[in-house]
């Protein structure tokens, strides 16, 4: 199981790499640079009050990156949930809507950010409501390419069952 989820996060790091997600990716941390603890906390509330679907919410479903996350997930069966912060942890594209915006207080996320070294790694079995299934998460920094500090962190929720298959 470890090899098989070492090579999901690897496919994963390779395809988070690309130049064109890197770019989106710096260019949301620039764009939320101003967010204010206060306005996190408030977009946060509204998110989580209208469980990720608002009008602010359904933008981070139809952008750029979430177009490439959709294609991502039609390549990979397994995939059952897919999501990307910013250096944050604010939500910057998904395909299915989070319990929250701010990911930033979750335990996965501090892991994977890594004060901003960045540190792929997945966590245990659970049912994961977004996705409803069973799954394994992966965990996997989105990294400048000029000096490798991470900008951002990519969780995939993979479902248990169609792992099964790849063993």
């Amino acid at each position: 199981m470890q090899r098989l989820l070492e090579r999901k996060i690897a496919a994963l790091a390779a395809w988070l790499s690309d130049p064109s997600i890197v770019a989106q990716v710096s260019a949301f941390n620039s764009a939320n640079r101003s967010l204010t603890d206060r306005n996190i906390r408030l977009l946060d509330r509204a998110w989580i009050r209208e469980q990720g679907r608002h009008a602010f919410a359904n933008a981070f479903l139809t952008n750029a990156i979430a177009l490439r996350l959709a294609e991502y997930r039609a390549a990979h069966p397994d995939v059952a949930e897919i999501f990307i912060t910013d250096a944050r942890g604010l939500v910057i594209a998904l395909i299915n809507p989070t319990s929250d915006y701010n990911q930033a207080d979750e335990d996965w996320w501090i892991r994977a950010f890594d004060g901003g070294r960045g540190r792929a790694t997945w966590g245990g079995i659970e049912y994961d409501e977004s996705s409803r299934t069973r799954a394994l998460s992966v965990f996997v920094p989105v990294t400048n390419a000029e000096n490798g500090t991470a900008i951002g962190v990519c969780k995939a929720v993979l479902d248990l069952e169609m792992l099964g298959r790849d063993l």
